[in-house]
């Protein structure tokens, strides 16, 4: 103890201890921490003499040691368990906070209508709660939540549809009555106005144009030569012009006929056919090339009076037609030479166009036939054309012409002769522009074109039928500057043949024309359906098709299907070619632009 003593006092007390230590001198005799020799007192464990470990204990009086008392007054040394605040900073307290961030809460405060705290069920309009959205309640049509009043399909409130019912009764149908009554949504069988103006009647134009008529008030115009003069090389500066009798001889011997159509035929008119016809009264069969050959004759100027085979005008193009006829020396048979070509046809149709004037030649290679001229006393045996056509009203034969303005006026038109000073008015029109459709139906034969009148469209068909077809003519009515229909006429016929039954008229809706048609055939047509699309869809020209479809014509399941041929888009029908045979047997349309003038 001593040794522990001296290390803690200060040097000048070491030596006096050492120095009193002594052999003289016991140990008991050492002064204590507190200076008394031979005392008791020491240093604790804190450092201080004579004292009793509290000054440096911890609160489990451990000197030095490490238990603490935490806040709640409980004292060890493990932190972990050290007493903490609950969230109303109450010491050792056990308030929480509950889901709804509420100290000491009960969950109430963010509850969703189900109780489940920040839950998403939600009370509906009908006070219906969960947490499914499709099942929410509605509003009908009253503005009742939960109702069940709805709307119907004409869209009222607890309606019964029939607001808005077509007359089926089909709610937003599309059936509608027709001029006769029928109900249906069906626009090609729609009833049609005939001929009297009477809705579903059966009434039809006549080829004359005629309504109920018979056909017989439009015969073919029938007229004779303004000039006609034979010339013969055997008297080369001879003029032979006013002689009764026209000769045609092997090349030697040559006739020239000068028709007026224009004084005939009214301007504008669409030449349909054209029967060239002579008397012959004798001849002779010398061989060869028997034939009569029409030629024409472009130069009019010749006067009958002057023509002789030195001066004779030359002739164009090929033969327009030619006869055969037999006679044997001492022969006086009366017989008739005659051709009736789709060349003579055109010929005319080109002269009438351009001066209204033609000039043709007859000539035979190889025999001669003796002819009554212009001046025979019996006018029945004179040299004549038989021409048959449409005037610009489409009306066969008929008196309606076009006059300098370029309009139809006369005839059945109403219309008089105009100022041509005065501005066209502009519209729709029927223009120049035009498309042939590929052909349906295989027969041979040469072919015939046939037309509406200039001005005019298709809306429709008529024939006879039987079988097959006898013939079929299209039904044309005059396009207006204003987008409407006018004057209705037919065409003549494709095919000749007149028996059968009458069939038709079919004609496309009201403000329809045809812009198409389907055809089946075989050795002959079979069955006709035209394709019909209004007036101003054709003429805004955006869509090649058809809206709606006139009756069929004929046997639905006869021959083959041709299909359908469909106009180009901006066009109508306005004519067809046929072939030039007794029975109809194919349709190649012909559309024509239909625009805004």
């Amino acid at each position: 103890m001593a040794i522990r003593i001296s290390l803690i006092l200060p040097i000048a007390f070491l030596s006096l201890t050492l120095a009193a230590c002594s052999v003289d001198n016991p140990l008991s005799a050492i002064p204590d921490c507190a200076g008394v020799s031979g005392g008791d007192a020491v240093v604790d464990e804190c450092g201080v003499c004579n004292g009793d470990n509290t000054q440096c204990a911890d609160c489990a009086g451990v000197p030095y040691g490490d238990a603490l008392a935490d806040e709640c007054g409980i004292c060890d040394n493990d932190a972990t368990n050290d007493c903490i605040q609950d969230c109303s900073e109450t010491w050792g307290g056990d308030a929480v906070i509950d889901d709804c961030g509420v100290c000491d809460g009960d969950n109430t405060t963010c509850a969703d209508c189900a109780g489940v705290p920040n839950g998403d069920s939600m009370l509906d309009e009908c006070g219906v709660c969960d947490n499914d959205s499709t099942n929410d309640c509605t509003e009908d049509c009253t503005g009742t939540w939960g109702g069940d009043a709805i709307l119907d399909e004409c869209d009222v409130c607890e309606g019964d549809s029939s607001t808005c019912a077509d007359c089926a009764g089909v709610a937003n149908g599309d059936s509608v009555i027709d001029e006769c009554g029928v109900c249906d949504n069906d626009a090609t069988n729609d009833c049609t106005e005939d001929c009297t103006g009477t809705w579903g009647g059966d009434a039809i134009l006549d080829e004359c144009g005629v309504c109920e008529g018979d056909g017989s008030t439009c015969g073919n115009v029938s007229f004779g030569p303004v000039a006609d003069a034979h010339v013969t090389s055997g008297s080369a500066n001879s003029n032979y012009g006013l002689l009764d009798e026209l000769i045609v001889d092997r090349g030697a011997n040559e006739t020239y006929l000068r028709f007026d159509l224009g004084a005939n035929i009214p301007a504008g008119a669409y030449i349909e056919s054209v029967n060239f016809k002579t008397t012959a009264h004798t001849g002779f069969a010398w061989g060869g090339d028997g034939n009569v050959y029409t030629y024409l004759v472009d130069d009019d100027t010749w006067a009958e009076e002057g023509i002789t085979w030195n001066n004779r005008p030359a002739v164009s193009g090929t033969s327009l037609g030619s006869w055969w006829l037999w006679y044997d020396y001492s022969d006086n048979t009366i017989r008739t030479g005659e051709h009736s070509t789709e060349e003579m046809a055109t010929t005319v149709q080109a002269e009438l166009d351009n001066d209204g004037l033609i000039s043709v030649r007859l000539h035979s290679p190889g025999y001669r036939t003796n002819y009554h001229s212009r001046e025979f006393a019996d006018a029945s045996m004179r040299p004549r054309l038989e021409v048959a056509y449409l005037d610009c009203a489409g009306i066969p034969n008929g008196d309606a012409f076009v006059d300098t303005c370029d309009d139809c006026v006369g005839g059945t038109t109403g219309l008089e002769a105009g100022d041509c000073s005065e501005p066209e008015e502009t519209g729709i029109v029927v223009g120049g522009g035009t498309t042939t459709l590929a052909q349906q139906g295989s027969c041979g034969y040469s072919s015939s074109t046939i037309s509406c009148p200039a001005g005019f469209v298709a809306v429709g068909y008529q024939g006879q039928t039987g079988d097959w077809f006898d013939h079929v003519k299209l039904i044309c009515q005059e396009l207006l500057a204003d987008g409407s229909l006018g004057g209705i006429t037919t065409t003549s016929a494709n095919g000749y043949s007149s028996g059968g039954s009458n069939v038709g008229p079919y004609y496309c809706s009201a403000g329809h024309v045809m812009v198409g048609g389907q055809v089946r055939a075989g050795d002959h047509l079979d069955y006709v359906r035209g394709r019909c699309m209004s007036i101003a869809d054709v003429a805004a020209g955006s869509t090649v098709g058809y809206t709606s479809s006139a009756d069929g014509m004929g046997n639905a399941s006869g021959g083959g299907d041709y299909g359908d041929q469909l106009c180009p888009a901006g066009q109508a029908i306005t004519g067809m070619i046929g072939g030039n045979a007794q029975y109809a047997c194919r349709i190649s349309w012909i559309c024509s632009d239909i625009a805004n003038n």
